[in-house]
């Protein structure tokens, strides 16, 4: 079998003459035009997406979880593990422990009437060094030249009176005045009429006494006087309870004591003596001394 030969032989090749350019022949048509393609529409180049919005929602999530954490702390560290043990039905709940506070009103005990105070209430001694050494002592009393003063710290078979000295710290309860030179017995006696009576008693009376009442004194069936009476806290805050009583030796309001303007015979315009005092024993004309 005949072989045939893979390239061509010497005597198969055959000679090709160069041609210039410019006379080579186009083997195109005369009129054939390249066809031209279009123009690829410009793309627009890709726009970076913006990661605002994502830094937004990020933030606000963080915010969020920071309140949402500090109200936890306020509400006192809440955890699943501090919940307390429900109640059973037969198990009957424990009350909250409830804290009152109670506010107390601070009140100031009003203090009592001082002993240098020549009041219903003072000291004998505030008397004497009113009314002087030299006045004392008629009758346990002091004399000027326009009346007389006495003062009472204790009773005695029915009688008032003090003998204890001018210089002493009892404490008075009964004080009786009466104008200079009086004497009920005899006609024609000193008289004070009804104002100056009232304006010479009612310098021993407590300052902060208030009047509660005022009505006749009826002795012996026959009105004599009118009768004033008092309420003293500072009173009361410096005399026993057994110094206020009735006629009849009955406790009386701790503070009470009446004012006796005693009428000068069928005259009530006229009074010849007042008694100031914390028993009403002393209201009777016959057992003061």
């Amino acid at each position: 079998m005949q072989q045939r030969p893979s390239h061509p032989q010497p005597d198969e090749w055959h000679t090709y003459q160069e041609v210039p350019p410019d006379q080579q022949q186009s083997p195109l048509s005369p009129n054939y035009f390249p066809a031209v393609r279009p123009p690829l529409p410009s793309q627009p180049l890709p726009v970076r997406k913006s990661h605002k919005k994502l830094w937004i929602i990020i933030a606000v999530a963080l915010a969020l979880l920071v309140i949402v954490s500090a109200g936890a702390l306020q509400a006192g560290n809440y955890s699943p593990s501090s919940q307390q043990p429900q109640a059973s039905p037969t198990q009957q709940a424990e009350p909250l422990a409830t804290t009152t506070k109670v506010t107390t009103k601070k009140v100031t005990k009003p203090v009592g009437i001082a002993e240098s105070k020549a009041v219903l209430g003072g000291s004998v001694f505030a008397f004497n060094n009113k009314f002087g050494d030299n006045n004392c002592c008629n009758r346990n009393g002091w004399e000027t030249n326009t009346m007389w003063v006495s003062v009472y710290t204790a009773e005695d078979g029915n009688r008032w009176y003090q003998a204890v000295g001018e210089q002493s710290h009892e404490r008075v309860v009964g004080i009786y005045m009466k104008p200079y030179n009086t004497d009920i017995n005899q006609a024609g006696t000193p008289v004070w009429d009804m104002p100056t009576a009232k304006r010479v008693c009612d310098v021993y009376v407590p300052p902060d006494a208030k009047l509660q009442t005022t009505y006749q004194h009826v002795y012996a069936g026959l009105v004599d006087g009118i009768i004033k009476e008092y309420y003293s806290p500072l009173l009361a805050h410096t005399l026993p309870s057994s110094d206020f009583t009735d006629a009849n030796g009955h406790l009386e309001k701790q503070g009470l004591f009446f004012v006796f303007f005693h009428s000068y015979g069928s005259t009530p315009s006229q009074s010849d003596y007042c008694v100031l005092g914390t028993d009403r024993s002393l209201q009777r004309e016959d057992v003061i001394s």
